[in-house]
C-alpha cells in the first residue's frame, strides 16, 4: 500500500469527486464491493446477481488494473482508526486485495453517495445533466420514471440477473455509441466494473456506477413493490415513504439544475 492514496471515509471521497467534476475533470467511478471481492477470488456459487464462472473471474480481476479510475472500495473500521488494527473483517481483507491488485495511486468510499442525500442529490444529478445513457437491467422503470419527470436520457438494456451473460453484446453497443455521451451511467451489478474498464479508452465520456442507488431513485415508479427491499442502500430498511422522499428530492433537484444551466438533458 505504499504510495497509495486511501480517502478511507464517504466525506474526504465525496470532496474529491465533486471537485473534480466542478474542474470539469473526466469522471470514472466503478464500485468494488464484498460481492465482487468473492468474484474476483473465485467463490464458484452465485455472487451479487452473478454465477461466477473463470472469465467473469479473470475480467474483473484485468478491470480493476485499468489506470485512470477512482476505484471505490468498501472501508472497515480499520482504515478509519475506529478499532485495533489487528481487527479484521470481510471489508478490510476485501479492501487489501483491491488496493494490492488494483495498483491505483488513488482509492476511495465506496459509499460516497450516501454524502449526497444529505445535500438532496446535488452531485448525483450532475451527473445526469448532457447526453446521458444509463445501463440497467431495470429498464422499464427507469425509462417510465424518467420521462415522468420530464427528463431525456437513454437507456442500454441489461438483465436484471447474470448480466454477465449480455457482456460482450453490451461492450459493443457502447464501443459503436459511447462517443456521442456525456455521462454512461452503470446500474448493473460486477459487470458494471468490466464495462467501466473496457470503456476508459474508447470514450470520454463520465462513467459512474451509482449502483442500487438507481433503484432508490425509480423505485416510486415501479409496479412492483418488492423491489423496495431489493434495490434500496441507504438505508437498507428504508420505508417506502423515505423512498419517495428521495425520488421525489432527487428529480426536483435535476430540474432544477437543467433550467440553471439551459435546456433540457
Amino acid at each position: 500500500m505504499k504510495d497509495r492514496v486511501i480517502l478511507s471515509d464517504m466525506q474526504s471521497t465525496y470532496n474529491y469527486i465533486w471537485n473534480r467534476y466542478m474542474s470539469s475533470r473526466r469522471l470514472i467511478l466503478p464500485r468494488y464491493g464484498d460481492g465482487e471481492y468473492l468474484i474476483m477470488k473465485g467463490h464458484k456459487k452465485n455472487i451479487a446477481t452473478h454465477k461466477v464462472t473463470e472469465e467473469l473471474t479473470d475480467l474483473m480481476n484485468k478491470a480493476i488494473k485499468v489506470k485512470g479510475q477512482l476505484i471505490c472500495i468498501p472501508m472497515s473500521r480499520v482504515y478509519n482508526n475506529e478499532t485495533h488494527p489487528d481487527v479484521r473483517d470481510v471489508r478490510s481483507i476485501a479492501a487489501d486485495y483491491f488496493i494490492n491488485v488494483g495498483e491505483q495511486p488513488i482509492y476511495g468510499h465506496v459509499q460516497w453517495r450516501g454524502v449526497d442525500v444529505q445535500h438532496d442529490f446535488n452531485l448525483l444529478a450532475e451527473f445526469f445533466i448532457g447526453k446521458t445513457l444509463v445501463v440497467t437491467g431495470n429498464h422499464v422503470e427507469c425509462k417510465k420514471a424518467f420521462e415522468m419527470n420530464n427528463i431525456d436520457i437513454d437507456i442500454l438494456v441489461g438483465r436484471k440477473t447474470n448480466a454477465f451473460l449480455d457482456y460482450k453484446a453490451l461492450k459493443s453497443s457502447l464501443v459503436s455509441t459511447a462517443k456521442k455521451y456525456d455521462n454512461i451511467i452503470f446500474a448493473l451489478g460486477p459487470t458494471s466494473n468490466i464495462l467501466i474498464a473496457d470503456m476508459v479508452v474508447n470514450c470520454r465520456s463520465n462513467l459512474i456506477d451509482i449502483g442500487g442507488f438507481l433503484g432508490l431513485l425509480i423505485n416510486p415508479y415501479s409496479d412492483d413493490e418488492k423491489l423496495v427491499k431489493n434495490w434500496t442502500g441507504i438505508p437498507r430498511r428504508a420505508s417506502k415513504e423515505m423512498i419517495r422522499r428521495h425520488s421525489k428530492k432527487f428529480f426536483k433537484k435535476l430540474n432544477d439544475k437543467i433550467k440553471l444551466y439551459g435546456g433540457s438533458s
